[in-house]
Order: structure tokens, then sequence, then C-alpha cells
């Protein structure tokens, strides 16, 4: 089988689409979860922050954000670089917002089409939370 000639580290970015892809539609977890789990957590590097959410909406974020990285791989390979480099960062650039920001994109989408009742979008936002961002802190404790 012949595979084009990689151009601007793609095969990085394709095991990142792969994991990410994986974790979505095969194993229902986060794709990297492993690497938390198994090796930040126990070292004291990150602590858990647990919200009370649904695992759905994340899983959707997730798995669409491997789907633009594919796309990124792909326009790595065979296309522009240029547009195989913004998709990449687009996604880079969406989960730094999820992760210093705590709004999830990936999140809101899948909340705005359940608000649009697309079949398979069950599920709202915590009470009290807008369509993807992180639920404050009250409700994350109880209070």
């Amino acid at each position: 089988m012949y595979l084009p000639q990689s151009r601007g580290g793609s095969e990085e970015w394709a095991i990142v689409s792969l994991v990410m892809l994986a974790g979505s539609l095969i194993f229902h977890k986060a794709g990297f979860l492993w690497i938390y789990r198994y090796i930040l957590q126990p070292a004291g590097i990150v602590k858990a922050d647990k919200i009370p959410d649904h695992p759905e909406p994340h899983l959707f974020a997730q798995g669409f954000g491997g789907v633009v990285l594919l796309g990124s791989v792909l326009l790595l390979w065979l296309g522009p670089l240029t547009v195989g480099w913004a998709l990449a960062w687009v996604v880079i650039a969406l989960a730094a917002l999820n992760l210093f920001g705590g709004f999830c994109v990936g999140c809101a989408v899948y909340y705005w089409l359940n608000r649009l009742h697309m079949p398979g979008f069950k599920h709202t936002p915590p009470e009290g939370t807008l369509p993807g961002f992180r639920p404050k802190k009250e409700l994350r404790n109880g209070r």
C-alpha cells in the first residue's frame, strides 16, 4: 500500500486523532484518560475536579476534534499545508479555551443541537449553566 511522503509532522497528529476518535467511538471515554489516571494524577501533577455534567457532550466534542484533526492530517499529507496546519491549530486553540477558559465549544454545539431536537442529542446543560461553560464552583460543590 502506498502512503504519501509525510510532510509537516502529520504522523503525530494522526496518532492524536486516532486516540480521540477511539475514545469517542469505541471506548466512550476520554481518549487520553489513561495518561491522566496512570501518570499525571499519581504523580500529583493534576488533581481531580469532578464536574456534574453528562459525558456525551464531551465525547461529541472529542470526536468532532478528532475528525477535524483527521482532516488536518489528510491535508498535511496531500493538500495545502497551510490549511492542514490551520485546522490543527483550531483544535489546539479550542482545547486551550476549554482548559484555561472553561468553555467547551463542542459541548456548546452538542447542547444547541439538543435545543433543535436533533436525534441523539438528548442531554441539556446542568441546571444554572450556560451551554458549553464549566459549571460554577457552587454547583460543583453542591451548594
